[in-house]
């Protein structure tokens, strides 16, 4: 099955999910784990993640 790529939802459903991946990889969820769940790219989630381990809270507030 292929994911749908991130870059084509609008902005609030992506910083929804953005959101979502930073607080479950906060939690100790795998990488691996939050793109299955959240139906996007595991290379997605680790942008997300290194974005946010760079810029902190304001990648959250992006949109």
């Amino acid at each position: 099955m292929n994911k749908p790529d991130a870059r084509t939802l609008n902005p609030e459903t992506q910083n929804y999910l953005r959101q979502q991946a930073i607080r479950l990889r906060g939690e100790g969820k795998r990488i691996v784990d939050i793109a299955e769940y959240l139906g996007v790219h595991r290379n997605t989630v680790w942008d997300w993640w290194q974005q946010y381990q760079q810029e902190g809270e304001a990648t959250l507030e992006q949109y």
